[in-house]
């Protein structure tokens, strides 16, 4: 009888142990794919955020071709300053865009994963996206410094209309 009894709890033991061990294996499964599912995430979101970085850059070109083009002259300030706003504003939208998907990517980075390529994408989506924050911010101000002094030059040159500031939306710096 004590034979059956040490029996029987080492099959119980035993099946209590293969019961852990499939629980445990199952759980380590789900978390492997969920982690594989924020692993693609994370790209999916890399790529659309690389792709929106390139198109501002190509509307920053856009903007740094209407100032390099003898437009920056005040006589000229005022003639080309919808140009202007209308290159910042494109910028901004690009930007915008870019804001719109930060809470994704930002919480999906919180994590620390298994690839480093996907770690490394994650730290420079915050980089990159904090410096197009500033980057534009930067764009804005310069401009408006511009717009200041035109706006002061035509306090002697009063046949020149003054421009308005380009007011910027709210730009999140990270």
């Amino acid at each position: 009888m004590k034979k059956h009894g040490i029996i029987i709890g080492i099959v119980v033991f035993v099946v209590i142990l293969i019961v852990i061990f499939v629980m445990l294996n199952k759980s380590i499964k789900k978390d492997q794919e969920e982690t594989k599912k924020k692993m693609e995430e994370v790209t999916d979101e890399y790529n659309s955020f690389t792709q929106n970085i390139t198109l501002f850059n190509e509307k920053r070109e856009e903007l740094a071709e209407v100032l390099g083009n003898d437009q920056i002259y005040y006589a000229n300030l005022y003639k080309n300053s919808n140009l202007i706003q209308e290159k910042i504003k494109s910028c901004e939208e690009v930007v915008t865009k870019i804001q719109n998907k930060n809470e994704t990517i930002t919480k999906l980075c919180e994590k620390y994963y298994p690839d480093n390529d996907i770690n490394d994408k994650c730290d420079n989506y915050k980089k990159t996206y904090q410096k197009v924050n500033e980057i534009l911010k930067k764009d804005v101000d310069n401009y408006n410094q511009m717009v200041d002094k035109y706006n002061e030059w035509t306090k002697t040159n009063p046949k020149y209309k003054t421009i308005e500031k380009y007011k910027l939306e709210d730009v999140n710096n990270g």
